[in-house]
């Protein structure tokens, strides 16, 4: 939708469909495998439909990461038949749903005029199904952030940190923290701000708990001192994008974060501090802790690479480069 007044006015008529919403999705998930499978079903004839307007068009672009259900197919017959039907059909992977089931996005990908992917780990996977793989910058709207001007720390001797995900991934980042920093041996105390469906808690620092609220998440981000983004190294995590990590950079907000799933316009050590588990964790958060110039320095060199690179003006032109408009 971001990019609909670009598109008027550069007069490129343009028709969207939509499948399903992704609650819509999770409901059905939740009732069990038979409702989830009659809902898929359902989903998978609206798409037949779809798949036959596509003559109509000269070229489509279809996000993959919008389509819950694919990983229940064994063939892409629909992938083929739409590049039968239309001569530029780009599939779109900015999220790891290709997990589940890489023989299926192989298919796809060698079906597919272009493929579009958010990271370099992704472009150098798709690019030996297609040599038109290309990376495109997920578009944020920096209009719906709020940046940090104050560098000070929220509370003295407390680093507070914020983190906003799913249960499970909320879980995991949890567990890495515990495993990687020695508490007991540094001089202040963690906060952890959670923005998560479920209350978790940590028998080494304090978790506050708060709901999900779009119009409070800038505010939030910002009354911490850093964000952080902490992952395993897998399959999965290699395979999306960390959008936290953006909406970190749109807030100004230092990050701490594993080197994986980032942006490819994020540099180490100057967009963001690693956390790589070769280090030591301590080191880093006490450095981070003494040290305002560098927190300041970090998030204003990250909120200039969004600026540049994930804006929507930034990102439309890029969209018009792989769409040949």
């Amino acid at each position: 939708m971001e990019y609909f007044e670009y598109l008027e006015k550069d007069n490129i008529s343009f028709k969207t469909f939509d499948v399903c919403y992704e609650d819509d999705f999770r409901i059905a998930e939740k009732k069990g495998s038979v409702n989830l499978y009659f809902f898929l079903l359902k989903n998978y004839y609206i798409r037949i439909g779809q798949t036959m307007k596509i003559r109509h068009f000269k070229k489509a672009f279809v996000q993959r990461g919008l389509v819950p259900y694919f990983f229940l197919r064994k063939e892409a017959l629909l992938e083929r038949l739409a590049a039968k039907l239309c001569d530029m059909v780009v599939y779109d992977y900015w999220d790891a749903v290709w997990v589940g089931n890489p023989i299926y996005a192989e298919k796809t990908a060698r079906l597919a005029h272009k493929v579009t992917v958010v990271n370099t780990y992704l472009e150098n996977k798709f690019k030996k199904w297609n040599k038109q793989t290309l990376n495109f910058p997920i578009a944020i709207n920096l209009n719906h952030y709020a940046q940090k001007t104050n560098y000070n720390l929220i509370n003295e001797g407390t680093l507070n940190l914020i983190y906003t995900g799913q249960v499970s991934h909320a879980s995991d980042m949890i567990r890495i923290l515990e495993e990687n920093v020695n508490f007991s041996k540094l001089s202040f105390k963690i906060k952890l701000t959670l923005i998560c469906r479920e209350d978790l808690k940590s028998k080494y620092f304090e978790i506050e708990n708060l709901p999900f609220d779009l119009q409070k998440m800038s505010s939030r981000m910002i009354a911490s001192d850093l964000g952080i983004y902490a992952v395993d190294d897998n399959e999965y995590n290699h395979g999306k994008l960390a959008m936290k990590s953006l909406e970190y950079a749109s807030c100004q907000l230092p990050q701490i974060s594993s080197p994986i799933g980032l942006s490819p316009a994020f540099e180490k050590s100057k967009d963001f501090v690693s956390l790589d588990t070769k280090s030591n964790w301590n080191i880093i958060l006490e450095n981070l802790y003494d040290d305002a110039e560098k927190r300041k320095t970090i998030s204003g060199q990250s909120f200039i690479k969004v600026r540049e690179n994930h804006s929507i003006i930034a990102s439309y032109e890029a969209f018009k480069i792989i769409m040949e408009f």
